[in-house]
Parts: C-alpha cells; structure tokens; sequence
C-alpha cells in the first residue's frame, strides 16, 4: 500500500471529517477574536488614547471580552461539533 492510499483511507474516514467539518465552522469565531484582538491592541500610540477614552473606555472591554468568548471557547466549540458530526 503506498503512502498516498494510506493518506486517501486516513482523509476519507469519519473522524477525520468530523474534525475538519469541526474546524471549518469555528472558522467564523477565530475572525471574530482575531478582528477584536487587533482592534484592541493596535499599535499607534493616538489610536490608543481615542479608544481608551471614547465611551469612558468601554470599547477595549468589550472587544476584550469578545475575544475570551470566541478564542476561549473555541476549543469547546470545535469538539461539540465534531461530536454532532460524527453522529451524523
């Protein structure tokens, strides 16, 4: 059996569908934290003062916020739904 049939059985099986299917829609979370990260943490110095004096310095808490739900739970996210793939 050569090295590419191998893979070929290795990339069709369920599991390793569940998991790039899995992957594929957290892809959506990973834009969401990384777009709040950078928008945080940009790094010019006046784009630092605006956002943290505009809204009273709300802005950089609730990107923050979003970025530990999207990035922190996308461990979670990606295993429930290769889970209910699998199942399907």
């Amino acid at each position: 059996m050569s090295l590419r049939q191998i893979m070929s059985r290795l990339q069709n099986s369920i599991y390793a569908q569940s998991v790039r299917h899995g992957l594929t829609l957290a892809i959506p979370f990973l834009i969401m934290g990384s777009f709040s990260l950078l928008i945080t943490n940009f790094p010019l110095a006046c784009y630092q003062d605006f956002i943290g004096t505009w809204l009273n310095g709300a802005l950089p808490a609730v990107l923050g916020t979003m970025y530990q739900i999207s990035l922190g739970s996308l461990a979670w996210y990606s295993q429930l739904r290769s889970a209910f793939l699998m199942d399907s």
